[in-house]
């Protein structure tokens, strides 16, 4: 579930031929997805926001089955 929000979440900041890659590549990964890159980039800065943003939902739902 987290990989699929993770790619919904990415997609938002690409144009549409910008988005299938990222995404085929997240939808499709099973155990975890590793990404490299050189340096900082704009692509590295949204991939990392949208980590954060993911990580964020993902613990206020963890919040929110503790609390029954």
């Amino acid at each position: 579930m987290a990989k699929f929000f993770l790619a919904r979440t990415i997609c938002r900041f690409y144009t549409p031929g910008e988005r299938r890659l990222p995404y085929v590549a997240m939808t499709r990964a099973i155990d975890r997805q590793v990404m490299t890159c050189r340096g900082p980039s704009s692509f590295t800065r949204k991939i990392q926001d949208s980590i954060g943003s993911v990580r964020q939902h993902l613990d206020e739902m963890d919040l929110q089955k503790a609390a029954g």
